[in-house]
């Protein structure tokens, strides 16, 4: 599943906080519920000992939180992916980068490339005079 193009970062950030929240509150919850002993109603700083009812009840809130913290996580985790594919396939910056660079590399080899093809012109060019002249001058010259 790839991020829509009308995602802003806006969009992924609300999504961001709303999945954190989820799971923070999760986890609280769990944590609260993970206790045996409880709030007094009457005072506030003593507690009581839960009822088997009330572990049971909390029990099952705990497994619904539980499946809530999954749930959020396996969204945090398929967030990340496409967040991820987002970054590979559209991140134009970098690709621009690196095809800005090749590009110079190759227009640097090219120019000594065609420095070198021409300093090879100009020495064969020079050789070729040289062998005109031994070839088509007459010999008396040659000679003298």
């Amino acid at each position: 599943m790839a991020i829509p193009s009308t995602y802003t970062e806006d969009d992924l950030n609300k999504r961001l906080d709303t999945e954190i929240d989820v799971l923070l509150d999760n986890l609280t919850h769990l944590v609260e519920a993970a206790s045996l002993r409880q709030s007094s109603l009457t005072d506030s700083s003593q507690f009581e000992t839960k009822d088997k009812y009330k572990i049971a009840q909390e029990r099952q809130l705990m497994e619904g939180a539980a499946a809530n913290i999954v749930n959020s996580a396996e969204s945090l985790l398929t967030l990340t992916s496409e967040l991820k594919q987002v970054l590979l396939l559209n991140d134009f910056k970098m690709l621009n980068a690196t095809l800005h660079s090749r590009w110079l590399t190759v227009k640097d080899r090219e120019g000594k490339c065609n420095n070198a093809l021409l300093d090879f012109k100009d020495e064969l060019d020079r050789v070729t005079m040289d062998l005109e002249d031994a070839l088509y001058t007459p010999s008396s010259r040659r000679s003298g």
